[in-house]
């Protein structure tokens, strides 16, 4: 998986409004095999802020929204081979959990889906969420200065 630069946005979608679309993800594993009451979601320090956020980034046109929102949690938090069947909550347990984190306004899907939201820049933007389940943690990616933490 190749790595794309945080300042190369030559392939990044806009939306017909120009408004930048982003994806995110909320990467999570068990701690007790598929025990719901065991999983366990992995953040990483921000870029540009000093808080802990789920890895997100410019969804790029030669990718799917999905595989976007696992090039950036691999190029960020350093984790792969993502299980894209099922998640362990309900749609309103993780949309409470964005809406602490990422302090976003309006609906997300059962899939997550997307809502707009407005950048640490005050631009707007629209994200694309999506859960991934976590089965590798490397050692060696892109974006290693960053801390990550499950919790």
């Amino acid at each position: 998986m190749a790595a794309i630069g945080p300042s190369d946005r030559t392939h990044q979608r806009y939306d017909a409004n120009k408004v930048r679309l982003v994806v995110a993800a909320v990467p999570y594993r068990f701690e007790v095999a598929d025990d719901p009451t065991s999983v366990r979601v992995l953040v990483v320090s921000s870029s540009k802020q000093p808080d802990f956020v789920f890895p997100k980034g410019g969804w790029e046109s030669f990718e799917s929204a999905s595989e976007g929102a696992a090039r950036e949690t691999y190029e960020e938090a350093g984790v792969c081979k993502f299980v894209w069947r099922g998640w362990p909550w309900r749609p309103d347990q993780v949309l409470t959990f964005l809406v602490i984190m990422w302090q976003v306004r309006g609906p997300i899907t059962a899939e997550l889906g997307s809502t707009p939201f407005k950048s640490s820049g005050g631009s707007l933007c629209i994200l694309h969420g999506f859960m991934l389940r976590v089965t590798e943690v490397l050692q060696k990616y892109p974006e290693k200065s960053r801390e990550r933490r499950w919790v």
